[in-house]
């Protein structure tokens, strides 16, 4: 399910945009605020509960006031952490000379100049759909042909850590990075995802047979070693799953 913030300080544009996309995707999970404020401690919440937003919709004149850019400031603040290093943004904005400014240097999917009609925003949506950006559950990785990838979760079968390289294993072959550590594929994995060992990371959705007498883990007719450190946490997630 997808997770969309709507900044848009006119209360009653907020609400039709809300209505509008609520009424496309009925399954997406749609926050709206009205400040720059507001939304700066929503974007804190969902990074301290790691429940994290797919795409900002921002309004880049937050306050009626002339001159006004804290939507910018705001897109700032949303690159400045690593968990939306890349989350698309697209800015609603009545200033056009500001686009390829903000196309540029915010890394932003697109803008839209108002006035604008519901379908303008459904449409520019799809797109991202059609071209993989909303793609739920996906990682995004630069493997060492400096080639950015969004590789979808579920295709992950698992991930493997050697020295200064990690592998990722999936459905339809390898990807190997040496741009992300650990620590930041860990992040962007979601609840499927266990360490089994400190090299092997696995996706329980893949997990055929665990034997508890040897400490080893049959994941897709890999064999992966359980180690002590992990093998609790490891036995209570497969028990969870009714696969132990």
């Amino acid at each position: 399910m997808s997770k969309l913030l709507i900044v848009e300080d006119d209360e009653i544009q907020k609400e039709t945009l809300k209505k509008g996309i609520q009424t496309a995707y009925p399954n997406w999970c749609i926050l709206s605020v009205i400040t720059y404020k507001e939304a700066l401690q929503t974007l804190l919440d969902s990074i301290k509960q790691q429940d994290y937003f797919s795409m900002f919709l921002l309004d880049i004149q937050l306050e009626q006031k002339s001159g006004d850019m804290s939507g910018f400031v705001l897109a700032e603040q949303i690159r400045s952490y690593k968990e939306y290093f890349k989350t698309p943004i697209m800015f609603l904005t009545s200033l056009y000379e500001k686009t390829q400014f903000a196309l540029a240097t915010y890394h932003c999917y697109n803008y839209i100049t108002k006035p604008y009609k519901i379908d303008d925003i459904i449409y520019q949506i799809e797109q991202m759909i059609f071209t993989g950006y909303l793609e739920e559950n996906a990682i995004t990785v630069t493997d060492t042909n400096r080639i950015t990838h969004r590789i979808v979760q579920n295709d992950i079968i698992y991930i493997e850590f050697k020295s200064h390289q990690v592998v990722i294993h999936t459905t339809s072959g390898t990807f190997t990075t040496r741009e992300q550590s650990s620590a930041e594929i860990l992040k962007q994995l979601d609840r499927n995802f266990a360490q089994c060992h400190r090299k092997y990371i696995v996706n329980l959705n893949f997990v055929q047979s665990y034997a508890k007498t040897n400490g080893y883990i049959t994941v897709n007719t890999f064999i992966l070693p359980v180690s002590r450190t992990y093998k609790s946490n490891i036995e209570l997630l497969l028990t969870s799953k009714k696969i132990l």
